[in-house]
């Protein structure tokens, strides 16, 4: 039967692809008012759960972005709307990695130079 380094190898790329799977998407989105031409910029490890955030928040009043709360008092929801920019790729040469900000911060003002209206989120 098979050696057990050999189980081991396989048991480990499973658990690899099962890392990979679970990895959220992270990168830099752009939350944009119609009413105004404002881009709200932000960047996140976990695109799906930071949007999903900032949607909450800001539909429940109590947005940190100040800015934004009052675009959206407004001109309401349909003005707003919210879409990824960019994928961020995990560095594949560095498994452990965990702490992607600088990256993103880059990839953040990068999205902030080339959009018009661009604020920070």
């Amino acid at each position: 039967g098979k050696g057990q380094a050999e189980m081991d190898k396989s048991r480990k790329k499973e658990l690899q692809m099962e890392y990979k799977l679970r990895k959220p998407d992270m990168g830099v989105f752009v939350i944009s008012c119609s009413g105004n031409g404002k881009q709200y910029v932000g960047y996140a490890q976990d695109l799906r759960g930071k949007m999903n955030g900032h949607y909450f928040k800001v539909s429940s009043g109590f947005h940190p972005n100040r800015r934004m709360l009052a675009d959206w008092k407004e001109y309401g929801e349909p003005a707003f709307e919210m879409k990824v920019l960019e994928q961020l790729p995990y560095d594949e040469k560095e498994e452990n990695k965990t702490d992607y900000t600088k990256e993103l911060q880059e990839l953040q003002l990068k999205w902030m130079s080339k959009l018009e209206n661009a604020e920070e989120l």
